[in-house]
């Protein structure tokens, strides 16, 4: 199982291939921001995937070290794991692992208010800048560096990339692979390539499947993404049908729920 490695040691990768202007005209695969963010347009990179169990875990460590277990902080940011009694099946099992799990460490986080992810941005933009002031060589570094959620035209923009929303409505040209496999996480990708149709739909790794061509991850499926218009998600969900999954398809939500995750973009000023 591939696991991402701790958010200090990726912090310390990424800067030195992060904002220096000779990266801008590289091939966009190669292009990287901070923090394994892809750049998308103009000082705009996106999260190459959703936000995962892992990062959570490590974000809410940072919150114990600073704070401890028992403030209200580190309560305030804990994810509602009872939102997987909302479905179908009331999965009870999936309550206690899907969070703690190492198998499901590379998953999605799910069970997070707006709120909440708003304060997770402000915590990556606060933990990269820290990481940032102790370089000494502050040529190759951005002046300003910003996380947070994209807003829904900036979404659209990174799922669609220079594709066409008329032929390619879910950011893919084909959105069944060579393989027969399908690329989009969704309601019909149990029914129509699971051996065992009866099973309940379910999500995937945040790293499952191929990135779109932008090189980004599940833009379509698997959750559906919080942007920044409250109450708005974007790209649908495992539970989704394959025209709920469009690109231009909006999901509403007024609670936390086991379809529901988020992306980090991130703003950088350079000079």
């Amino acid at each position: 199982m591939k696991f991402k490695l701790s958010a200090v040691v990726i912090i310390f990768v990424g800067i030195f291939l992060s904002c220096n202007r000779e990266y801008y005209d590289l091939p966009r695969k190669k292009i990287k921001g901070p923090l394994e963010t892809i750049w998308v347009n103009n000082n705009l990179y996106f999260d190459e995937t959703e936000v995962t169990n892992v990062e959570w875990r490590y974000y809410l460590e940072c919150i114990a070290k600073k704070y401890g277990k028992n403030s209200q902080q580190y309560h305030n940011a804990l994810p509602d794991t009872t939102v997987w009694l909302d479905t179908l099946n009331k999965n009870q099992a999936l309550v206690s692992l899907y969070y703690r799990d190492y198998n499901y460490a590379n998953y999605p986080v799910v069970g997070v208010t707006y709120e909440q992810a708003i304060e997770y941005c402000k915590w990556k933009t606060d933990t990269v800048i820290k990481v940032y002031d102790n370089i000494k060589n502050k040529k190759i570094l951005p002046k300003k560096i910003t996380f947070r959620l994209p807003t829904k035209e900036e979404w659209q923009l990174a799922a669609i990339t220079d594709l066409t929303y008329q032929t390619e409505p879910y950011g893919y040209e084909n959105i069944i692979s060579k393989e027969n496999t399908c690329k989009v996480v969704c309601k019909e990708y149990v029914t129509l390539f699971k051996s065992n149709s009866s099973e309940e739909p379910k999500l995937c790794s945040a790293y499952y499947g191929q990135r779109n061509r932008y090189n980004l991850y599940n833009m379509a499926g698997n959750v559906a993404e919080m942007v920044a218009e409250k109450n708005m998600a974007m790209g649908g969900s495992w539970k989704d049908t394959f025209n709920e999954c469009k690109v231009t398809s909006e999901q509403k939500y007024t609670k936390p729920a086991s379809w529901l995750g988020f992306r980090c973009v991130c703003d950088i000023t350079v000079e």
